[in-house]
C-alpha cells in the first residue's frame, strides 16, 4: 500500500527541492497528477453493472455503490457504453441523451417495444427507449470516481478531500491518504507529477524529458500487467428492474 504523503515525500526527495513553495508544488502537482487520469478507464476503476430488461419495463436503478468512502455519487459517473445482448451477440451500444430526448420519445409512441437504441441517467435511474420488448441481458460500462485530493487557492493554497463521513463538505489532507491511484499506479502518478513539476514550474527541460518517459514506461505497466488486471477489474453489480 502507497499513502499520499509517502509519495509527496518521495517527490521531494527526487526533484531536490524542499522549500516550502516547493512542497506546495510538489503537492500541487501530485494532486493534478492524479486528477488527469480520473475519467480514463484502468483495471481498478472500470466497472460493469449487469442486469436483465424485463418486457414493457423503461425504468431501471443504477446499483448502490459498494464503498462509499471511495467512490463518489452516480450523478457524476462516466458512462463507456450500455448495450443489449441479442441471441448469442451484443447489440449495437446504445447513445446516451438528456431525461428529455427519453421522455419526448415516450410521449410520442410509448405503446412500441423494440430493441433499446437510447438511454438517459435521471437521479439513480437509467430510462432506455425503445422499452424493451424481451427480457434482454444488458450491461453499462463506467467508470467509477474515486475519492482522491483537490486543492484550493485563497491566498494560500489548501489540500483536501470529501469528507468520508459527510460528503458534502471537505477535510484537510489526512497523512494516511490512500486510494487506488496510491494503490495501484503510484510510480505512474509520481512521474506524471515529477513532469509537471519540471516542465511547468522549473522549466527544466532535460529533466523533463526524462520523467515523461519514466511516466510513460509506468503507465504501459499499468495498463498491461495481466496480473493487475486479474486481480480486480471488472467487478459486476447486478440490480432488478423498479
Amino acid at each position: 500500500m502507497s499513502n499520499f504523503q509517502t509519495n509527496l515525500n518521495l517527490l521531494i526527495e527526487e526533484t531536490h527541492r524542499s522549500a516550502p513553495a516547493d512542497i506546495d508544488r510538489a503537492t500541487y502537482a501530485l494532486i493534478k497528477s492524479m486528477e488527469s487520469f480520473s475519467n480514463e478507464p484502468y483495471w481498478f476503476n472500470r466497472v460493469t453493472f449487469e442486469a436483465n430488461t424485463i418486457r414493457g419495463v423503461q425504468v431501471y436503478p443504477l446499483p448502490d455503490e459498494p464503498n462509499t468512502n471511495e467512490v463518489l455519487p452516480f450523478d457524476i459517473l462516466q458512462i463507456r457504453v450500455s448495450q443489449i445482448r441479442v441471441s448469442e451477440h451484443w447489440y449495437d451500444p446504445m447513445q446516451i441523451v438528456d431525461i428529455a430526448v427519453i421522455r419526448e420519445f415516450t410521449y410520442t409512441d410509448d405503446s412500441t417495444l423494440g430493441y433499446p437504441d437510447f438511454f438517459a441517467v435521471y437521479g439513480k435511474n437509467v430510462f432506455l427507449y425503445s422499452i424493451p420488448k424481451e427480457n434482454f441481458p444488458w450491461r453499462i460500462d463506467y467508470i467509477k470516481r474515486i475519492n482522491q485530493p483537490r486543492y484550493r487557492f485563497d491566498g494560500e493554497w489548501n489540500f483536501e478531500i470529501r469528507d468520508p463521513e459527510n460528503p458534502t463538505s471537505y477535510i484537510p489532507i489526512p497523512a494516511d491518504f490512500e486510494n487506488e491511484w496510491l494503490q495501484h499506479a503510484d510510480g505512474m502518478i509520481r512521474a506524471y507529477a515529477k513532469w509537471l513539476l519540471y516542465k511547468d514550474y522549473y522549466n527544466d527541460v532535460e529533466n523533463a524529458v526524462i520523467a515523461r518517459g519514466s511516466y510513460e514506461e509506468e503507465e504501459y505497466r499499468v495498463r498491461s500487467d495481466d496480473t493487475f488486471q486479474q486481480s480486480g477489474g471488472d467487478a459486476k453489480f447486478f440490480a432488478t428492474p423498479i
